[in-house]
């Protein structure tokens, strides 16, 4: 399941860089796609761009943010430690057990 999980979080993560490298500030984008940058005749207009690539870059990191705290969840469980205390204990039985050798 963790395993599953490690690889679905690792495409996420490749995809939202991808995605954000995608982006651009100014209006070249993926309006070169269509022609000239002036004119409505274009596949894909800046603006639709610009809002197609935001919206699967807020969706990319939900899933990566959810995909990381489920993660982090499973993880704790299944590497659940003992309390402190029952550890200190333990190596406390230990070290009264063990028993010097007498110089001669």
């Amino acid at each position: 399941m963790l395993d599953i999980l490690l690889v679905i979080h690792i495409v996420i993560s490749i995809l939202l860089i991808i995605v954000i490298l995608l982006q651009k500030n100014n209006s070249d984008g993926l309006a070169g796609l269509g022609g000239s940058s002036g004119s409505n005749m274009g596949l894909v207009t800046a603006r639709s761009a610009a809002n197609f690539f935001t919206r699967i870059t807020i969706f990319l990191a939900v899933l990566f943010m959810g995909n990381a705290l489920l993660l982090a969840n499973l993880s704790n469980r299944n590497h659940k430690e003992e309390d402190l205390t029952n550890k200190l204990q333990e190596s406390e039985s230990t070290q009264n057990n063990k028993t010097l050798p007498l110089a001669k």
